[in-house]
């Protein structure tokens, strides 16, 4: 198996899995994302694209990726904040809508 990362018509980056032997078509493979960012409230479609993309980029997918890799969302947010000029209550609240969306989406994706 091998990874593809492509850019959707929506702008955001998107990781699926691929057989070795499969072509570089993202239409053949298994998607495997971060959960649907949309429902983060108070984000720009930008500051939304950049969070998509650096969680797909660190490999942020599932609660158990964020659980391995324990400064995952707080490296993440910080940049984004960074670059957005977010104040500090903002980023904790973004931090903390993250959280509850990776716990919600894995326990939706369980059922």
């Amino acid at each position: 198996m091998r990874q593809l990362v492509y850019t959707d018509d929506d702008g955001l980056e998107r990781m699926v899995l691929l057989r070795d032997r499969d072509p570089d078509d993202p239409a053949l493979g298994v998607q495997v994302s971060p959960p649907p960012l949309q429902r983060l409230t108070n984000l720009t479609s930008d500051e939304l694209k950049q969070l998509n993309k650096l969680l797909t980029k660190r490999g942020l997918f599932r609660w158990r990726d964020v659980v391995a890799q324990q400064n995952g969302l707080t490296n993440v947010t910080g940049v984004v904040a960074r670059d957005n000029g977010w104040d500090r209550a903002k980023t904790n609240e973004v931090r903390r809508q993250l959280t509850t969306l990776y716990r919600k989406y894995e326990r939706e994706e369980m059922t």
